[in-house]
């Protein structure tokens, strides 16, 4: 079963759309800049992390999860001096991914705070920035097939669990 942003209640955020020849200089290193269109400006600005957010191809399907610990809103995750920035390998990945032409590539995101009443009480009673890691560390290591983007994982605290919320949210409209 390939999940779904809709199964782990994610809203589109972002569309990451092109990959320009263009760089920027940031930390060392000269940066190629990738495009990106707003989908929802209010979860793009406003919405406050800790949050995890997803990358999917362009078919939809998630290849990548992460974690924003901080109390910021995704903005401020994903971009410096005013344009996209990713860690490095997960970055190349997006731009080889749009310069052969399968794009857009969309990010996805939900806080914990919109999570939380849906997880078991034991991790309802977690700092944010603890259930942000421990979702993130969890869910890579659940669909570690689809998650081809993924390079790493983290270990799952002990006794960590999601309980089963995703298995029953909303699944996308067959055609």
């Amino acid at each position: 079963m390939l999940i779904t942003p809709a199964m782990l209640d994610m809203e589109k955020t972002i569309e990451l759309i092109g990959a320009r020849q263009e760089t920027f200089f940031y930390r060392g290193m000269h940066k190629r800049l990738i495009d990106h269109r707003v989908v929802n400006e209010q979860r793009w600005k406003n919405i406050a992390g800790p949050l995890i957010y997803a990358v999917t191809d362009k078919n939809g399907v998630i290849r990548y999860i992460g974690k924003w610990i901080t109390a910021s809103a995704l903005h401020s995750r994903w971009v410096r001096h005013k344009t996209i920035h990713h860690q490095e390998r997960a970055r190349n990945l997006y731009i080889a991914e749009l310069d052969a032409g399968r794009g857009p590539l969309s990010v996805w995101s939900v806080s914990v705070s919109e999570l939380k009443s849906k997880l078991p009480a034991n991790v309802q009673k977690r700092a944010d920035e603890d259930v942000a890691g421990a979702l993130e560390a969890l869910w890579i290591q659940r669909w570690r097939s689809q998650l081809s983007w993924n390079q790493r994982g983290e270990p799952v605290p002990a006794g960590f669990d999601d309980g089963d919320y995703w298995r029953w949210s909303k699944q996308p409209a067959q055609a």
